[in-house]
């Protein structure tokens, strides 16, 4: 039988979610009967082992990146996105009194860029934005901010005040692949300096990416019958005589359960052992047959004709 459009239309289906997990994993399916055309099986989950990985953000180094140098007058911050549209940007602790030259840490609560909003677990791969501003203050820590855009990924571009100053931004974006191939082993990380150069401020920003334990993610098969079309037993039938007169002989491979339905006809005539063979003793005509693993209709041979004279 030829699979029909629908049968297309949901295999395309299945394999384009399918590749979207299978990228940079290693793919285990476990053993089932009824199978249909191209391996796939109804009910089957199929698992794909994904690597992990999160990016850290460890210090800075800054210069006065408004222009006129001021002891003390630069409350930097920055913000994070992991670029989840179900994510919000994140933004840091004001640290305060940044002069030209000074290399601040970032305190742990700060350090997770991506995945947001905790790095307790990682992302397959990596798409972060990351932008620095220093905060406008009228001073006695009132702050001009018109707008709070908390709840959005708008902060990223805009700071948490429209009237902070910008000093830079960067991303960092890698495949699976390209992490994999950077970081093959589990507990590996290697570390990166950004430079931010707006109006020759060049702050210098430091961040470690580093590989967490891989995870399992699942995906199950749903086929409609009409694409269990690939029988998975071969069946084959003669005629035999017997001491009680003539039969049909039956012999088979590939059946998975311990007992296996015999139809006849279309008729279920037998539930027996899945040995191989088994003797049907007819009359004389015309009949055929097929065989089920036990309790399906979709795991079966093709029907076989045998005729008896």
């Amino acid at each position: 039988m030829s699979l029909s459009r629908r049968s297309f239309s949901i295999l395309a289906k299945i394999f384009a979610a399918a590749a979207l997990l299978v990228a940079g994993t290693q793919l285990a399916v476990s053993q089932a009967r009824g199978k249909g055309p191209l391996g796939l099986v109804r009910g089957e989950a199929i698992t794909f082992t994904s690597p992990q990985f999160v990016v850290q953000a460890l210090w800075f180094k800054a210069n006065d990146e408004t222009g006129w140098y001021w002891t003390g007058s630069d409350e930097v911050y920055a913000v994070f996105s992991d670029m989840d549209p179900t994510h919000y940007d994140r933004e840091t602790s004001i640290y305060g009194n940044v002069d030209e030259g000074d290399l601040v840490n970032f305190k742990p609560a700060d350090q997770c860029m991506a995945p947001q909003p905790n790095c307790d677990r990682g992302m397959a791969d990596l798409n972060v934005g990351f932008s620095f501003w220093e905060r406008d203050s009228l001073g006695f820590g009132l702050e001009f901010c018109p707008g709070d855009f908390q709840g959005s990924h708008t902060r990223l571009l805009e700071g948490k005040c429209t009237s902070d100053d910008f000093i830079g931004r960067g991303s960092i974006i890698y495949s699976r692949d390209d992490l994999v191939a950077m970081l093959p082993a589990v507990g590996d990380s290697r570390e990166f300096t950004a430079v931010m150069d707006k109006d020759a401020g060049k702050y210098r920003f430091r961040y470690r990416i580093t590989r967490l334990a891989d995870v399992e993610r699942s995906i199950v098969i749903h086929l409609p019958p009409d694409i269990l079309t690939t029988p998975t037993i071969s069946l084959q039938a003669s005629v035999i005589v017997t001491g009680f007169g003539k039969a049909v002989h039956l012999t088979w491979s590939g059946a998975t359960t311990s007992t296996v339905d015999i139809y006849r006809d279309a008729a279920k005539v037998a539930t027996t052992a899945n040995d191989g063979a088994h003797d049907d003793p007819v009359a004389n005509g015309t009949y055929q047959y097929r065989i089920c693993d036990l309790g399906s209709t979709t795991a079966c041979s093709a029907q076989v004709t045998v005729v008896v004279t």
